[in-house]
């Protein structure tokens, strides 16, 4: 990891400003994770509920587990202002959540050929007292360095346009769906994906 220590306290290098934390690690961390989280989600446009942050922090304590999982942290001023969670989407594809959409709009070959095998980058969250400071670009660029020959994905919804926008300013791509099926699901690819070399599907 570029400018990033691995260690189990997630304690970072020097003036780099983030911290990792691999596995079930970033559960020293669980309650500042948590109230980013309910700053971002609780608000527009996402205005999940707090039974929705609880099912996160649920699903966090599960997830750390998985094989490949890290998490970085950002601070500003002192405090946790943004987190971000990642693992590699391991073969075959999996169902159920917003995969079986994505599944639905690309096909089966498309997203275990493109997304199997891929780091997936599952939550990105910027406090929205930091937001617009460069905490989510580092956050991104970070996991994205940390990609394997695979490269990178991840998922929003269409709804969230600000978000949009921030993914295709960090030269992040979403592929067309062939056949869209109004979920509203979107993947980006990273900037270096080698889906984007390549002609077709």
């Amino acid at each position: 990891m570029p400018d990033l220590q691995r260690t189990g306290t997630g304690r970072p290098r020097a003036g780099s400003g983030l911290s990792v934390w691999p596995g079930p690690a970033v559960l020293n961390v669980l309650e500042p994770i948590t109230e980013v989280y309910r700053d971002v989600f609780t608000a527009p446009p996402w205005n999940e509920t707090e039974d929705l942050v609880a099912a996160f922090v649920r699903r966090l304590a599960q997830e750390c587990r998985r094989p490949g999982f890290v998490a970085l942290t950002a601070q500003d001023g002192g405090d946790l202002a943004g987190f971000a969670t990642a693992w590699p989407t391991r073969p075959p594809f999996p169902s159920g959540r917003s995969y079986t959409a994505v599944a639905n709009q690309f096909g089966e070959a498309w997203v275990n050929r493109w997304l199997a095998g891929a780091l997936e980058i599952d939550e990105l969250a910027v406090s929205r007292w930091s937001q617009g400071r460069g905490v989510g670009g580092r956050l991104l660029d970070a996991c994205a360095h940390t990609a394997p020959r695979q490269g990178a994905w991840l998922l929003t919804h269409d709804h969230a346009e600000d978000t949009v926008r921030f993914y295709r300013r960090r030269g992040w791509h979403a592929p067309p769906a062939p056949a869209p099926d109004g979920s509203g699901v979107l993947i980006f690819l990273s900037p270096e994906h080698p889906a984007r070399r390549q002609d077709s599907r």
